[in-house]
């Protein structure tokens, strides 16, 4: 049984997530975010298909999605309606059944398995994005080819010299950060390089 919960960075991003805890999950998804975030909704009820109604989220919110499960969502209020509105016509609730030391150990079983599962998700997402940092900084050092990493691609793109590239990998690094993904910031660079030129 999980809850259908919305978290806000504070940059005008929103994760739209489940979990067990919504307050212990924010608590970890801060560490990855120099502002910190908060829960801003939280389903009344814990359905035990939630990942079912997750999906059903993202995929009417696709459009906005801008890395992993972060959105840039301007009617929050809509989205918290649409996710009442699933949860009310999708959500499976737990049914009330005689309480045994048996079902209490099932549930509990249960409940460490899906965390489990949602540690080793999450551990799988943090372990990609700090290969590609420790790709970028071989990259710096010389010890791999630019084809390597596309980040150090871009930025090689666009530096002129050793503090440009510096320079750019904190924005890379930043911009990674609120949940930019590589076409945005490529967009953005170009964009700003253009500028400049002008």
């Amino acid at each position: 049984m999980q809850y259908i919960y919305i978290v806000s960075n504070g940059s005008g991003f929103v994760k739209i997530g489940i979990s067990q805890n919504p307050k212990r999950r924010s608590k970890e998804i801060s560490w990855a975010n120099e502002n910190g975030v908060e829960v801003i909704y939280q389903s009344k009820q814990a359905v035990s298909n939630a990942r079912k109604i997750e999906r059903i989220i993202h995929k009417k919110y696709h459009k906005l999605k801008k890395h992993s499960e972060w959105f840039k969502v301007d009617d929050i209020q809509s989205l918290i309606q649409f996710i009442e509105k699933c949860v009310a016509e999708q959500g499976v609730f737990k049914t009330t059944k005689k309480c045994s030391k048996e079902n209490i150990f099932a549930e509990y079983i249960s409940s460490l398995q899906n965390e489990r599962n949602e540690l080793s998700k999450r551990n799988k997402d943090a372990e990609n994005e700090n290969n590609e940092i420790f790709l970028f900084a071989r990259f710096l050092n010389g010890a791999i080819e630019k084809t390597k990493s596309e980040y150090a691609m871009l930025i090689c793109e666009f530096a002129q010299n050793r503090e440009d590239v510096e320079n750019l990998e904190r924005l890379v690094a930043s911009l990674i950060g609120i949940g930019w993904g590589y076409e945005q910031i490529k967009t953005f660079l170009f964009e700003n390089a253009t500028k400049k030129l002008e």
